[in-house]
């Protein structure tokens, strides 16, 4: 789901990275996160994250590590960054350090460069 778009948009990923703009449901159509289709009745607006309990983000130890929660029990899947980057919890997504030097400092991550 497209993050203060309600329920009549989403985003298509690809390897973790966004694939275009926002895409919308076909006609009266709400996109349903459990099912990850425009199938749903009515707005569940919870934002992709999980209802379980899941620390999703940067690993304390790691920077480079990074948990993402999916909406099941035990929906919590470890991913690595590539060579030379690290988590950002804000954006999603990995990031150079030359682009945000005080990263690990502000989330209270290590950065362990390979």
């Amino acid at each position: 789901m497209a993050e203060g778009l309600e329920c009549k948009y989403y985003l298509s990923c690809f390897n973790f990275i966004i694939n275009h703009d926002p895409m919308a449901c076909a006609g009266g159509t709400l996109f349903n996160p459990d099912s990850g289709m425009c199938d749903a009745e009515e707005c569940n607006d919870n934002s992709g994250f999980s209802n379980y309990d899941c620390q999703e983000g940067a690993l304390q130890n790691d920077c480079s590590r990074y948990n993402i929660c999916f909406n099941t029990p035990n929906g919590t899947t470890l991913f690595q960054c590539g060579e030379d980057t690290y988590y950002h919890n804000g954006l999603r997504v990995c990031v150079h350090p030359y682009e945000y030097p005080d990263l690990p400092q502000e989330q209270g991550c290590t950065f362990n460069s390979r």
